[in-house]
């Protein structure tokens, strides 16, 4: 459960367990999401509270887990990455200042949506580096469900719009956070985001496009981040017809 990389063999993306695992979860976040569905305004922020507690806790015990199994680097003891910014924007959802909380709502239902989503699907680098049960894929699982139900809760409930407006800010604060790290990766020689090289991630097709055009492996990164925002926007609109069709019977 806490072995150190390379201990035991990786379970692979769409394994056996990494399936079933990533289902179980979908229907999970379905289930809650149904469940949810309409809720009051308060147990609404009850849940999100505690969504955000237990995912400030996570990325601090993952963090932890990373130096206790000496797994660690500048990207690790410094996560600076779409699950900080997300978990980030939570403790800002409800804010007195509306201009500020509004923002940060956009941002948890477009990253939740697109970022938590797609990385639930494919969950990397966990499942490509660890088996099943080890802490870092419970990690990565119980990070990206939260992240999933919360984008899929403010767009049901309609606490996000996905229009063009919401669309922009999401975009301008994902192309924002994108340009800080690439300059943190020129300055300081990190990886954040992995923007510079597939290391950690052990996808093979990256891998191989890196060893043989960097520079473009770099912008197929860059575009893979900004795809997110593109998949949550088409999601949501998807989510909101669905509603409307539902409330319409």
């Amino acid at each position: 459960m806490f072995e150190k990389l390379g201990y035991f063999q990786a379970s692979g993306l769409f394994s056996t367990e990494h399936t079933v695992s990533v289902l179980i979860c979908f229907a999970l976040v379905i289930i809650a999401t149904y469940l949810t569905f309409e809720t009051s305004e308060s147990k609404q922020k009850l849940i999100f509270n505690i969504i955000k507690y237990v995912l400030t806790v996570t990325i601090i015990a993952e963090l932890v887990v990373d130096i206790v199994i000496k797994n660690h680097n500048a990207e690790s003891l410094i996560p600076l990455n779409f699950t900080l910014l997300f978990v980030v924007a939570l403790w800002f959802i409800n804010l007195k200042n509306k201009s500020i909380s509004n923002i940060a709502k956009v941002l948890v239902a477009y990253l939740g949506l697109g970022f938590g989503g797609l990385t639930l699907i494919f969950t990397v680098p966990s499942f490509t580096n660890y088996p099943v049960f080890h802490i870092k894929c419970m990690f990565a699982v119980v990070n990206y469900s939260a992240m999933l139900y919360c984008g899929l809760a403010l767009i049901s409930n309609n606490k996000v719009k996905i229009n063009i407006k919401s669309f922009k800010i999401a975009l301008f604060m994902v192309a924002d956070f994108v340009v800080d790290c690439l300059i943190l990766n020129a300055i300081f020689g990190t990886n954040f985001l992995a923007l510079f090289s597939p290391n950690g991630l052990n996808i093979e097709w990256l891998n191989s496009l890196w060893l043989s055009a960097g520079g473009v492996y770099s912008l197929v990164m860059v575009a893979m981040l900004f795809a997110c925002v593109v998949l949550a926007y088409v999601v949501g609109k998807l989510i909101v017809y669905l509603i409307k069709k539902y409330n319409q019977q």
